[in-house]
């Protein structure tokens, strides 16, 4: 954390910060997990909801979004899309890149959806997702998942906006001031609870501390542990996704949120601690668990573990974990 800051005293932050938390540090939970340091406020966060916010800010000018769950006209299944985003301008319509036939072909629009927790753990929603991807492509729609460990930092916002919307779309949309006008209205600070609303892009550019939540996990119990083995193939994928889109300028997932999702992580995995010596990483990480309930590991495990060790094992960007604020790291410098 940047030097400047000072210890948060726990009066001043009573709204927000777990006092019942940091005053018994060695108090003992039966689930093994110990609660945040910071309450959070589910509403002021990426989420199904606060999506529309988003999609509102950065596509609004050029696009209508319908957010009313309407059934998908022409599908042999029942699909109702989260948004789905068409243009006003039809002059100028969505173009997707046919990668079999190597040419653009002219789509009616992008479906978006935010996919929770549950499209991770359970085979029949993994398995809705598979089938929807074929079916929404055959009526001439791209969709783009938004999953439940994201949070919109600025490099999630361009992926999102440019680098998947250029992709499966071929337009552009990202912009800084759009950015800041969305977290304003989606989050609020996250230490002293206020709203951001009044703030100009200059003022929060500038705060001592990130006001968008960290990707990642910190509330939920379906963390990777708990992830089915297609789930982790998908995770793993998106990490390694980059369009082939000629003349894409996408790099692919952003570095920035890989190091911040690997780190929600490590906290997780620190919360579990009993002791100084005892971690129970099996609660939180794919391994293969306690001695006494160990078995075989899943290639797509395997594969998680080794990226998840290389962030362990290698270099911190300190500048990728001041840019977001963790609900599990305690901050006692803050000012």
């Amino acid at each position: 954390m940047k030097s400047k800051k000072k210890k948060a005293t726990k009066k001043k932050y009573k709204k927000n910060f777990n006092t019942v938390r940091i005053n018994n540090p060695d108090r003992k939970y039966v689930t093994g997990i110990k609660p945040l340091c910071w309450k959070l406020n589910k509403l002021n966060q990426l989420n199904e909801k606060s999506l529309k916010i988003a999609l509102s800010a950065f596509l609004g000018e050029d696009c209508n979004i319908n957010g009313d769950r309407k059934k998908l006209k022409g599908s042999d299944y029942t699909i109702f899309p989260d948004y789905v985003v068409t243009l006003k301008d039809t002059k100028k319509p969505f173009t997707a890149w046919n990668k079999k036939e190597r040419k653009t072909e002219q789509i009616n629009g992008v479906i978006f959806e935010y996919d929770g927790d549950k499209h991770y753990y359970s085979m029949l929603k993994i398995e809705s997702d598979n089938i929807k991807m074929k079916e929404v492509a055959k009526l001439k729609y791209r969709r783009i998942r938004i999953p439940f460990y994201y949070q919109l930092t600025k490099s999630i916002a361009k992926f999102i906006f440019d680098d998947l919307m250029f992709h499966f779309a071929g337009k552009k949309y990202f912009d800084e001031n759009k950015y800041y006008e969305a977290i304003k209205k989606i989050y609020r600070d996250p230490i002293t609870g206020k709203s951001l609303e009044k703030k100009s892009k200059n003022e929060l550019k500038n705060m001592d501390y990130g006001v968008v939540y960290s990707p990642g996990m910190s509330l939920s119990e379906y963390v990777p542990a708990t992830f089915h083995d297609y789930a982790l193939r998908r995770f793993i994928n998106d990490f390694k996704w980059k369009s082939n889109r000629p003349g894409s300028e996408s790099k692919g997932f952003p570095e920035s949120a890989k190091h911040q999702i690997f780190r929600s992580l490590q906290l997780y995995i620190k919360d579990t601690k009993i002791n100084e010596s005892e971690e129970k990483k099996y609660l939180i990480l794919p391994t293969s668990g306690p001695r006494k309930f160990s078995g075989q590991k899943s290639d797509y495990a395997k594969e998680f573990m080794v990226e998840y060790e290389k962030f362990e094992n290698g270099p911190k960007v300190n500048e990728y974990f001041d840019e977001v604020f963790y609900l599990r790291e305690e901050y006692s410098n803050l000012s």
